[in-house]
């Protein structure tokens, strides 16, 4: 079986960003290595309806956790390394 070449990353959770996963076919989320989304996933039908289409699919959904700010009065983002 051939490796799964594509991690697809969300970077927020504006249903924008996830529902075209619900168009892709099974052919491609065949082509899915890993799903990497916020871990604050929104509870929401259209959530669920992706996380059960990934599921079917054997596509894993890895939820990683927001940065920490370095002060509660800038509007900066801090980028972590995960991998």
């Amino acid at each position: 079986m051939k490796p799964r070449p594509i991690c697809l990353f969300i970077s927020h959770w504006d249903v924008d960003h996830y529902l075209a996963l619900l168009e892709f076919t099974p052919h491609e989320l065949s082509k899915l290595r890993n799903v990497v989304v916020p871990s604050q996933v929104p509870n929401t039908a259209t959530f669920k309806r992706v996380s059960s289409l990934l599921s079917l699919n054997n596509v894993p959904l890895t939820a990683i956790p927001p940065t920490k700010r370095r002060s509660n009065s800038s509007r900066a983002i801090a980028l972590e390394e995960n991998w």
